[in-house]
């Protein structure tokens, strides 16, 4: 009866036009398509040891060879495109061959394929430079890619994966700039032209190759090294920030300016292979709250605007953003929520958007950010973010080049930026169903405060593209 009445409220609040709510006009410009958002931007960054997605394969937990089966059909439900292993620092400590055969570790290459693949994510693996070797590098792709009958091959096989893996990205470091080596920009470029070298997959398509960034001037400098462009598929940034559009949007820029000095013709896409947005600035490990899924939400439209650049990125850690162990139990955090929302804009072309306040509420109407794309079935998807932490919204919405019909989705909003989802409180922080209704070819709805929403839209086109 609960969830029944909360569903019948977010209806209500989306559908309905509250007078004293500030005005935002969304304008969507269906005429003018923008890049292919990549599917990659969703994808998800694994601890060294899985988190608290291993348990063992001898676990009283019910598990997939060591997997918890409910973390990963959680993760299938969100359709995660590609999983990011080892992520973290401990990347530049792991040797491979500590974590095949007969190994102490918990999780080693055979068990993160097997992750990958119970998900249906493609791979992206770190290669450890910091400690490690071209050579040790060039041994782990071999074994990880090689169909014929080398030694490293026959290893594989021996160890129970006759077939070889599919690698899609291999990283050359990870945070090379501080616990990957302290190093510095000029000598991390040399040396990721030595690995980069030796980095070649044995069988199928060969892998991307993702040099380690750091700040934008990291950037630069890597990007000036002669040879470094015959290597580089992308190169990597670390964002831990908050939630902040107009802060992160501006670190994205500074990247993407320092790329373009060196590559105008843009053949070295960005990646941030390892983010986390925490609105309150506090790190360390703890579960993720509707706050933290507002400033997911709000980086998913930094994506969406730099798609053109953005090639792919990684939340981490996946365990605990996303999903929470409760002993025999799981809690699906408000982020993870927002991530399986915005699946329909994984593929999706970018329409660009157009924001404006009302002109008379211009300084109380909330800062709400919004984001469309048109998904490969031809479904038209806008995503509103309101993180106004007391004022709800009234939102118009128009297309350019048609005229809408009414919209349905869904809206997650909470009481409090801090609330999520315990075991005792299942409908805390979850998105409820709405519909919004066309009124003169354009669509009005109501934003809760501290809300995200996403609905497909219904048109009729007015012109041709």
């Amino acid at each position: 009866m609960k969830s029944i009445k909360r569903a019948v409220l977010g209806l209500s609040m989306l559908a309905a036009t509250a007078a004293a709510a500030p005005q935002v006009a969304v304008t969507i410009d269906a005429v003018h398509p923008g890049p292919v958002i990549n599917k990659d931007l969703y994808g998800q960054s694994i601890g060294l040891g899985g988190g608290a997605m291993w348990v063992g394969p001898g676990s009283p937990i019910a598990n997939i060879r060591g997997w918890r089966k409910d973390m990963v059909d959680a993760l299938k439900a969100l359709h995660v495109p590609v999983m990011r292993w080892p992520g973290g620092c401990a990347a530049d400590a792991y040797h491979w061959r500590d974590g095949i055969g007969v190994h102490g570790d918990a999780v080693g290459t055979h068990e993160f394929f097997d992750l990958a693949e119970q998900v249906g994510a493609d791979a992206h693996v770190v290669a450890n430079v910091g400690t490690g070797s071209p050579r040790e590098a060039a041994d782990w792709i071999e074994y990880m890619t090689a169909d014929g009958d080398s030694t490293l091959a026959q290893l594989r096989a021996k160890n129970g994966h006759p077939r070889p893996f599919k690698v899609a990205y291999v990283g050359v470091g990870n945070e090379s700039w501080g616990c990957g080596g302290d190093m510095k920009a000029d000598y991390y470029a040399d040396l990721y032209n030595q690995y980069a070298v030796f980095i070649k997959a044995r069988s199928g398509t060969p892998p991307r190759l993702v040099a380690s960034g750091g700040d934008p001037a990291w950037t630069a400098e890597v990007g000036k090294k002669e040879r470094i462009r015959d290597y580089r598929d992308a190169i990597a940034i670390h964002d831990a920030g908050t939630g902040a559009v107009d802060g992160a949007d501006a670190v994205i820029a500074q990247h993407i300016a320092a790329l373009d000095g060196d590559d105008p013709a843009r053949k070295v896409q960005l990646v941030v292979d390892e983010w986390r947005a925490r609105p309150d600035g506090r790190p360390g490990r703890r579960p993720d709250a509707m706050g933290d899924a507002l400033a997911a939400a709000l980086r998913f439209h930094v994506f969406h605007a730099r798609a053109g650049r953005l090639a792919m990125a990684s939340m981490a850690p996946a365990d605990l953003a996303l999903i929470v162990a409760a002993g025999d139990g799981i809690v699906l955090t408000p982020t993870y929520h927002a991530f399986r929302m915005h699946a329909p804009f994984q593929g999706a072309v970018a329409l660009p958007v157009r924001v404006e306040r009302d002109a008379r509420a211009a300084a109380a109407a909330p800062a709400v950010s919004a984001s469309a794309a048109r998904a490969p079935d031809g479904i038209l998807y806008l995503s509103l973010v309101n993180p106004d932490p007391d004022a709800a919204v009234d939102v118009l919405v128009g297309v350019t080049g048609a005229e809408t019909r009414g919209a349905r989705g869904s809206v997650l909003a909470a009481p409090a930026t801090d609330a999520h989802r315990t075991l005792a409180a299942q409908a805390s922080a979850a998105p409820v169903p709405f519909a919004a209704r066309a009124v003169h070819g354009k669509l009005r709805m109501t934003l809760p405060a501290k809300s995200v929403a996403v609905v497909a839209i219904r048109e009729t086109p007015t012109r041709a593209p």
